[in-house]
């Protein structure tokens, strides 16, 4: 994953064994903290969902390898092990509280579980209820072009 990783930082176009290990990476990584979910529902339904990300996103501090690594002392020459690895868990699990995000707001609260055959972008669309082969592919294009 992390040559994968290296190789898009270069501009390279990754092997389709690169690919699969950051997707099956991610998908292991993608499983968010249970008090994500609770406190997205506690907050007003009419919070802004821009307001709700980054609520969400601050709250998976708690899982944060860089805290954990930091409050044990970790040398500065090593901060960007742990640093790494909590931005690719944040990365992960972006689709999924996107969704919820969405779903709370626009679709009446009804959450998607992700589909393991899925990969990250095609995801992201499944469970926000977008099925579609053409609005799998969409997804996918726009997650390459918007970052």
């Amino acid at each position: 994953a992390a040559a994968a990783a290296a190789a898009a930082l270069l501009l390279q176009v990754p092997s389709k064994e690169q690919v699969k290990g950051v997707t099956e990476d991610l998908r292991r990584r993608s499983v968010t903290p249970p008090h994500i979910q609770r406190l997205l529902e506690a907050l007003p339904a009419d919070t802004h969902p821009m307001t709700q990300l980054v609520t969400l996103v601050a709250a998976m501090q708690t899982e944060s390898e860089f805290a954990r690594a930091y409050a044990s002392g970790v040398h500065k020459s090593r901060y960007w092990e742990p640093y790494y690895e909590d931005t690719m868990n944040l990365l992960a699990r972006l689709p999924a509280i996107a969704a919820m995000i969405y779903r709370r707001s626009y679709a009446g609260g009804n959450y998607i579980a992700p589909d393991p055959q899925l990969d990250w972008a095609g995801n992201l669309a499944h469970m926000m209820g977008y099925d579609d082969k053409n609005a799998l592919e969409l997804m996918r294009l726009y997650q390459t072009i918007h970052r």
